[in-house]
């Protein structure tokens, strides 16, 4: 079910700026994972960031409504309420520098292309530097964040740190990556050694259809994936529910299908299963 709290009187503008101008303390990053997602990771985009902060506190203030789960995320207390002082952790642990690797300046665990034109970005002027963006981003010690930081990130990005196939370098290897792959090819997004060396599946060194094929072929064959992700983006939402259905209707279900779409194993994938994929969307694991 959604969770939405009853809109709170001394709340919106005063208690955001209240919130943000509080003392902050140190806050360790959590082990806790739910449904996917490290708790405080409350937008859901993968990376920690005050924008789960101010998405927590949307929450407190009833203007969002949110699935059980995600309500989970934002209870970093556990005390069963999702109120400022969630807020204010979740604040605290994402401006924390120390939390995160060097480099790792869109904070979602690990250095990548993306950081370093984050850096770039930073460097120009079109991205405000802030204390916990010079803390993980200033490399070379000298205070400030220059095109010698983007040089020495992208020098620290680690090809074995990702998967073969995995484009956007979230950690997973899925039909996001068939998106970003066609952005490539499509020139919306510039080829450089990284990716060539993610997405030539082949290694016939370009990167082409060829390999775009290549990947829809490894992600349809692979089960490892999240039980009922049947669309393969790493997520499970209605989607996948709506695929489950179509397979049931449809038939043509493949072993790795079957393998991630038969919530209850009872060797078909049904209008039963396509049920436990909406509770799993709805409630978490």
């Amino acid at each position: 079910m959604k969770r939405k709290n009853v809109l709170k009187t001394l709340v919106g503008i005063g208690l955001t700026a209240s919130i943000f101008a509080s003392t902050v303390f140190a806050v360790p990053l959590s082990d806790e994972f739910i449904n996917g997602y490290r708790k405080g990771d409350v937008n859901q985009d993968g990376c920690l960031t005050e924008e789960d902060s101010q998405y927590t506190l949307q929450i407190y203030t009833g203007n969002v409504e949110v699935e059980d789960y995600v309500y989970n995320l934002a209870d970093m207390n556990g005390d069963g309420d999702v109120n400022s002082r969630d807020a204010s952790i979740i604040l605290s642990m994402v401006t924390d520098s120390s939390n995160f690797p060097k480099g790792d300046l869109t904070r979602d665990g690990k250095v990548t292309i993306k950081d370093s034109e984050l850096a770039l970005d930073i460097s120009l002027g079109k991205v405000e530097l802030t204390d916990v963006y010079l803390g993980i981003g200033d490399l070379d010690n000298d205070n400030q964040i220059t095109i010698k930081d983007v040089r020495l990130i992208l020098d620290s990005i680690k090809e074995e740190d990702f998967i073969k196939g995995d484009l956007n370098q979230d950690g997973r290897f899925d039909t996001n990556d068939i998106d970003f792959g066609y952005k490539i090819l499509g020139g919306q997004v510039d080829m450089n050694d990284i990716y060539l060396k993610l997405g030539d599946l082949n290694e016939d060194g370009i990167f082409n259809i060829v390999d775009i094929t290549f990947m829809y072929q490894k992600i349809e064959q692979s089960t490892d994936f999240k039980k009922g992700d049947l669309d393969r983006n790493g997520a499970v939402n209605a989607n996948d529910a709506a695929k489950a259905l179509d397979l049931y209707k449809y038939g043509n279900v493949s072993e790795s299908d079957m393998k991630i779409g038969d919530m209850n194993e009872d060797g078909v994938i049904n209008a039963n299963d396509a049920a436990l994929i909406l509770d799993v969307y709805k409630y978490g694991e």
